[in-house]
């Protein structure tokens, strides 16, 4: 029994499962996957030829790429006004259609003068919107035409599917082209263009590198989020984590945790109100703000950083750094409480004085009152003498 009998035993679902393994294996890669769909194929089914057709029409423009072709010497007839008249008529079919050789069109004409008497043309389609085709064409005169038939109609929706998906990824990859070509001289060539990309990203590769080393020696955090209510990083240096006790990539994207989750739940309000007042005001905003780390201590951050804008005014991204200034909060609560506590201790020291200024005075007085009493003292005793001596010289007298 040969192989393309064997389609009508237990072997056919083996076969069709082989070659759905092909199509899935291969759908990121159309040209791959259509030399090997169309090889098992022609192998399977000991047909003359196997075309697999890419469509590429618009409502303006008729147009079909040769996805695969077997065996490879019939590609350049694939690619001839041959072939484009063929698929073109094939563009036209609503569905699957054989042909035995015995028909009267011109389809059966062209297939005939290249030997194809018995094939099989199937659409792939996608909905109403049409991909491609796959083309069968030279069958052997056996039994197992339908059996042919019906594999690969079965396996047909799967093909379509990744065509469809090969040509929103080149439509994808076109956008990008073109977008990237705007940047740079129009004038240049397409490889000359990827080659300085190659380059401009090794260069970019080493300046990140050179970049991170010099960040990781300096104990600030340096970042650069999006401007939402997250604050979602997308880079942020690894400092970060000697500070909060979180690696540095559960930020990145928020993988694990979100920035604004390490900030003190009181501050977090403030935080977004002076962010938010800078980026509207287009210049740079300084926040101090405290955080909780994965210990549950409470760290104190001073963050500066802007908003950066496209050439058209979109704001991108902020940029900023955030330090720890913890040592410096705890320093100068510690001369706020040493300032305070030497004001009271001078103002008691004050109170001391001046209760002692207040006694000393008292005792001045009293000093200043018993002098003065002192002296009237003396000058009665002095006036007693003095009438004393008058009374003595008189009575010696």
């Amino acid at each position: 029994m040969t192989e393309v009998s064997c389609l009508t035993s237990t072997v056919f679902p083996e076969k069709g499962l082989s070659i759905l393994n092909t199509v899935l294996r291969r759908a990121d890669n159309p040209a791959d996957m259509g030399t090997c769909l169309t090889e098992e194929i022609s192998a399977l089914t000991g047909a003359s030829c196997v075309l697999l057709i890419q469509c590429l029409c618009t409502p303006a423009v008729a147009a079909h790429r040769v996805v695969g072709v077997h065996p490879p010497h019939r590609r350049q007839w694939a690619e001839s006004q041959a072939g484009t008249f063929l698929y073109e008529a094939v563009h036209q079919m609503p569905e699957a259609q054989q042909w035995c050789g015995e028909e009267t069109t011109d389809i059966s004409g062209l297939l005939q003068h290249e030997g194809f008497e018995r094939s099989i043309i199937f659409p792939l389609n996608v909905g109403t919107y049409r991909v491609g085709a796959m083309l069968v064409l030279g069958l052997p005169g056996n039994d197992a035409t339908d059996a042919v038939f019906e594999l690969i109609n079965n396996l047909s929706t799967i093909m379509a599917l990744v065509l469809r998906n090969a040509i929103l990824y080149e439509k994808q990859e076109q956008i990008i082209r073109e977008r990237t070509a705007e940047l740079e001289d129009k004038s240049e060539r397409l490889a000359q263009e990827l080659a300085e990309r190659k380059q401009a990203e090794r260069t970019l590769r080493e300046n990140e590198e050179r970049f991170r080393t010099l960040v990781s020696n300096i104990p600030v955090i340096v970042y650069r989020c999006a401007c939402d209510e997250h604050w979602t990083m997308s880079y942020i240096s690894n400092t970060v984590t000697a500070m909060t006790g979180y690696p540095a990539s559960d930020f990145i994207g928020n993988r694990a945790r979100s920035y604004l989750s390490v900030i003190h739940p009181d501050d977090r309000e403030m935080v977004t109100q002076k962010i938010r007042e800078g980026v509207a005001e287009r210049h740079a905003y300084t926040i101090d703000y405290r955080i909780i780390a994965a210990d549950g201590s409470m760290r104190n951050v001073y963050e500066k950083g802007q908003g950066i804008y496209s050439d058209n005014d979109q704001l991108l991204w902020l940029d900023g750094a955030i330090f720890d200034i913890t040592e410096r909060k705890r320093a100068e609560q510690e001369l706020n409480r040493l300032n305070t506590e030497l004001e009271q201790r001078v103002t008691d020291r004050t109170r001391e004085l001046e209760r002692r200024n207040h006694e000393l005075e008292q005792m001045l007085r009293a000093f200043v009152g018993r002098e003065l009493k002192m002296v009237e003292l003396k000058e009665q005793i002095k006036a007693l003498e003095q009438r004393t001596a008058g009374v003595t010289c008189s009575e010696d007298a």
